[in-house]
């Protein structure tokens, strides 16, 4: 047989058509569906903001599906049993440990009092697995309550921000989940240079702690990758002033790993640098930490808020180098919900967090290394993606809103002697959300602030279109004669009704002592029913 050579440029012409007559036919036809089954089990682990039970702490467990199942703590008894849509278990410090008692009324007779010290994991089974919210809460010290999220166990953990110059002493702890010894490998990004890796052995059932300045030390910022390479591990972060006590250490939320886009917030910007209890005394200044892991990056940082979305002049394109962090300072407007967008413009992956001035009034000398001198509330980065929820979601008998597919999460109580609210963002397109039944449209690329009574049993979310992101943010209750209330909607709110008569009043926070972002869970899955003891995997 004769052999025909063909030029490359033809070959690759001919390649080229073949794949736009591909494209241009008739679609193939549609995959057989996968089954799907209702997620039935699962487990999620709560960091210690209790400290080995020094400090108290409060446990929320939110459900956010049917009335069926069980949520059993570790050391404690069964929870959300029956049709109870939200349960408390509050575990006091130690008599010896001379810890803060919660400040304010208690939390109500739903309160079971539990064992202190350790981190939580929470194992649920039935309809209470799926959609579960669960986070653990501390008095904290000042600007208001310490709040975490309870999660799953990840295989990567990204945290960035604390300091580790004179003044300031971050500590990370990593607890062994599983029943196997643990092996993690932990690296450090500072403002000056990468550190070696170090690996951590984490004993059964035991948690291991090490402070930050032994990885990066001297750094004004850090950003650290926990990498897990055996085991189940819950990693975590608190942020501290050297010499502070428990009551003191802040929480630093994991954030999104290395991504093109990132969103930080929504969070509530206090009214001014001159803090809670003091007139503004201008606008609050927030460090914004960035961070290349890999390869050099320059991000765009735009800030959004009620009132629209805006570059801030030195932020149109900040470079940042391979395998270096850094802090740049970034202007919020005063008293309003707000978000950062960071987004690279060369497509290289990047870390973000945010440092949020509490709104506490400056009672100290600023501390070394820069940013607010009673230290920062520390905010996340998440990935705005549109939700793949797959199902139907089923909504409360007789509230307003949406029930077919669409993203609904529940936002724990806000505790009865502070206040707090959510911050709704839509960093794309325009998104509707409900609020225990009450509606919020938040605009493309605006923040919206919808205020959430305290004492209540939490807060069920709904929300279609978007993007949309949620955070609870958590504070200090304002004098009640000057406080807004539910019924008046914030600036760049075009939303939302009056609240009906007798509804509880809502007071914004006039501090911020805790950013959360709010997740949905699956509550369906591809695949097999999970497994009814999710303990059996391993």
């Amino acid at each position: 047989m004769k052999r025909i050579v063909v030029p490359a440029g033809v070959a690759g012409l001919v390649g080229v058509v073949a794949a736009l007559l591909a494209t241009a036919g008739p679609r193939p036809p549609a995959a057989v569906p996968r089954p799907v089954t209702a997620v039935t089990a699962a487990t999620l682990d709560c960091p210690d903001l209790g400290l080995r039970g020094q400090v108290p702490q409060l446990l929320d467990v939110v459900r956010g599906s049917g009335p069926d199942g069980v949520v059993r703590p570790s050391g404690g008894g069964a929870l959300l049993g029956g049709d109870r849509q939200h349960d408390e278990l509050l575990y006091l410090p130690r008599p010896d440990s001379g810890g803060p008692t919660p400040g304010g009324p208690d939390s109500g007779p739903s309160v079971a009092r539990g064992p202190a010290g350790g981190p939580l994991r929470l194992v649920a089974t039935g309809s209470a697995a799926a959609g579960l919210t669960a986070t653990v809460t501390s008095p904290g010290s000042g600007a208001g309550p310490l709040r975490a999220r309870c999660e799953q166990s990840r295989a990567r953990t990204w945290f960035a921000g604390p300091a580790t110059v004179a003044g300031r002493d971050p500590v990370l702890y990593w607890t062994n989940t599983g029943p196997r010894p643990a092996r993690v490998s932990v690296g450090a990004v500072s403002s000056g240079q990468t550190a070696p890796r170090v690996e951590v052995t984490v004993p059964v059932g035991r948690t291991v702690s090490r402070r930050l300045a032994e990885l990066a030390p001297e750094a004004t910022v850090t950003t650290v990758d926990v990498d897990v390479h055996t085991g189940r591990v819950l990693s975590w972060l608190v942020d501290r002033a050297s010499g502070s006590g428990p009551a003191a250490a802040t929480p630093v939320p994991p954030t999104a790993g290395p991504a093109t886009r990132v969103l930080l917030g929504g969070f509530l910007t206090p009214a001014g640098s001159g803090g809670a209890g003091t007139p503004a005394a201008g606008s609050p200044t927030a460090d914004l930490v960035l961070s290349a892991p890999g390869a050099a990056a320059t991000v765009r940082v735009s800030v959004i808020t009620a009132s629209g979305r805006h570059t801030p002049v030195g932020l149109e394109a900040v470079r940042i180098p391979a395998g270096a962090a850094l802090r740049r300072p970034v202007t919020l407007t005063p008293a309003g919900p707000s978000a950062l967008l960071v987004e690279s413009t060369d497509g290289d992956g990047i870390v973000a967090a945010l440092g949020l001035p509490t709104g506490v009034a400056a009672a100290a000398p600023a501390a070394s290394g820069g940013g607010p001198p009673n230290g920062r509330t520390w905010v996340a980065g998440v990935i705005p993606e549109r939700p793949r929820w797959a199902g139907v979601v089923v909504g409360d008998p007789g509230a307003a809103g949406p029930t077919p597919p669409g993203l609904v999460v529940a936002a724990a109580p806000v505790p009865a002697w502070t206040a707090g609210a959510l911050v709704l963002v839509a960093p794309g397109r325009a998104a509707t959300v409900w609020v225990d039944g009450r509606r919020f449209e938040v605009g493309a690329g605006r923040a919206v602030l919808a205020p959430l009574p305290a004492g209540r049993v939490g807060a069920r979310v709904v929300g279609t279109g978007g993007p949309l992101v949620a955070s609870q943010v958590l504070g200090t209750a304002p004098p009640s004669a000057g406080a807004p209330s539910a019924g008046a909607p914030s600036a760049g709110a075009p939303s939302a009704g009056a609240p009906s008569a007798g509804a509880p009043t809502a007071l914004v926070p006039r501090t911020v002592s805790a950013v959360v972002p709010l997740t949905g869970a699956w509550r369906l899955r591809y695949g097999p029913a999970s497994l009814a003891d999710p303990r059996v995997a391993w």
